[in-house]
């Protein structure tokens, strides 16, 4: 076992994961969407118009926004964790190096 400390978590890459992550329930917010427009039409409602526009705007904005506060997450983690020390946490190295060799790493 290893002691490991984590002092920084890079801001546009947890920016990037939440934008991934914010995929689903944009998804399922623009497809709910689209069922109630085709509603709205043949109904002729103006409120189930308005509402699902609404809603397909919604899903959007809402990953956009979870993206910018989870950056903005990251900004006071690096804040504090200069001054506070960060994150401690154990690790097994021989479990690491075995998930490492079937994984392919970028920089």
């Amino acid at each position: 076992m290893k002691r490991i400390e984590i002092k920084r978590i890079e801001g546009k890459t947890l920016f990037k994961a939440s934008l991934y992550i914010g995929c689903i329930p944009a998804a399922i917010f623009i497809l709910i969407a689209i069922i109630m427009l085709l509603i709205a039409a043949a109904t002729k409602s103006s409120y189930l118009i308005l509402t699902s526009v609404y809603l397909l705007f919604y899903g959007l904005i809402y990953t956009v926004i979870a993206g910018l506060i989870y950056w903005f997450l990251a900004f006071l983690y690096n804040t504090f964790a200069k001054y506070f020390g960060g994150i401690k946490m154990e690790i097994n190295i021989e479990e690491v190096e075995q998930i490492v060799e079937h994984v392919d790493i970028q920089n």
